[in-house]
């Protein structure tokens, strides 16, 4: 039934009283696919309802996946949909030191992180020796007078 006020002037038809309800226009109404999925444009001319939009006018999103990352490059967590191709920009994310240093990787004994080295690319598992760098050790030459160097390991 058209919006407004329904008179017909003479004999009520379809043509005078109803519109068609399609995938284009109940898009173009505010009708949205939620998510995971997206408008599928083949649709456009399909009959449609506001109850049925989703399975009638929507497709459902392609996933990204680990194949499109190109190397030095690691799959965004979560779950990531793409709106048409998924590709590296849309799916990936760089992996840095600066990057796995946030996500909790960490040096271990004797070794610190290497601010300098922030940027290097890097993976979980060369991050010690991509990201890390040898503590200076303490020696005896350094302690004043009346001191002595601690026993146990001296980072």
């Amino acid at each position: 039934l058209k919006s407004g006020t329904n008179f017909c002037s003479g004999e009520c038809t379809n043509d005078r009283c109803c519109e068609f309800e399609d995938c284009a226009k109940l898009a173009g109404d505010g009708e949205s696919c939620g998510s995971g999925k997206e408008y599928d444009e083949a649709q456009a001319e399909a009959p449609a309802t506001a109850s049925n939009f989703v399975t009638a006018c929507c497709k459902t999103m392609p996933q990204c996946e680990a194949s499109v990352c190109s190397s030095g490059y690691t799959l965004k967590s979560g779950t990531n949909f793409c709106s048409g191709e998924c590709t590296n920009d849309r799916c990936c994310e760089f992996e840095d030191c600066a990057k796995l240093a946030g996500d909790g990787e960490s040096c271990g004994s004797g070794k610190e992180y290497d601010e300098a080295q922030a940027e290097a690319p890097a993976t979980a598992s060369n991050f010690v020796t991509a990201c890390c760098k040898t503590m200076p050790q303490c020696e005896a030459s350094v302690c004043s007078s009346g001191y002595t160097l601690k026993s146990g390991t001296n980072f």
